[in-house]
């Protein structure tokens, strides 16, 4: 992860995705010692806007010290379809792009 510096790691907001990123966070805690320009962001997938394992794991993700975009992915079946094909609007991404390009400018 030397050629990187930034890692995303995509985040279902559920008590089973807290445990699944353990080891995410671990890899790229050992890669951030290697490279001293490596940030990692968490992004929130597949979320149902308005309820509370929605405000529950941005709360509990950003107690623990993570950094969590802004931007979250809504759960929608469109998205889940999409695999493999051309994209032609970024729909709920653009906002994550936008907050990207922020970041380098930062």
């Amino acid at each position: 992860m030397r050629a990187v510096d930034l890692v995303i790691i995509p985040v279902q907001p559920s008590v089973l995705d807290l445990d699944r990123i353990e080891a995410m966070l671990e890899l790229a805690s050992e890669a951030a010692v290697l490279n001293d320009d490596l940030r990692i962001r968490l992004l929130l997938t597949r979320v149902r806007r308005g309820t509370r394992s929605q405000r529950d794991i941005r709360e509990i993700l950003t107690e623990d010290g993570l950094t969590v975009f802004t931007t979250e992915i809504p759960q929608r079946e469109a998205i889940g379809l999409a695999g493999g094909t051309l994209i032609s609007r970024l729909d709920a991404y653009e906002p994550l792009l936008e907050e990207l390009k922020m970041e380098e400018v930062a």
